[in-house]
């Protein structure tokens, strides 16, 4: 589980070791105000090359809906 303080530019993560707080977190200026504005679903961590990284999914309600689907991928 994962919670955010936005102002602060950190969040607290439940780890297999306990609660992490006040883990810092940095982006651009205009994708922090987005995620801000408009998170929603999950988040997830990764490690890539010993780099940690927050991945965040948004929604925002000016986005225009997904094209309805033609098929099945794969299918043939």
């Amino acid at each position: 589980m994962l919670s955010w303080q936005h102002k602060q530019r950190t969040v607290s993560i439940w780890t297999t070791a306990g609660r992490m707080k006040n883990v810092a977190f940095t982006g651009e200026p205009g994708q922090v105000a987005v995620v801000a504005a408009h998170r929603n679903g999950e988040s997830d961590l990764l490690c890539r090359d010993g780099q940690w990284y927050l991945l965040v999914t948004w929604a925002s309600s000016t986005s225009p809906p997904p094209p309805a689907a033609s098929g099945t991928a794969g299918a043939a």
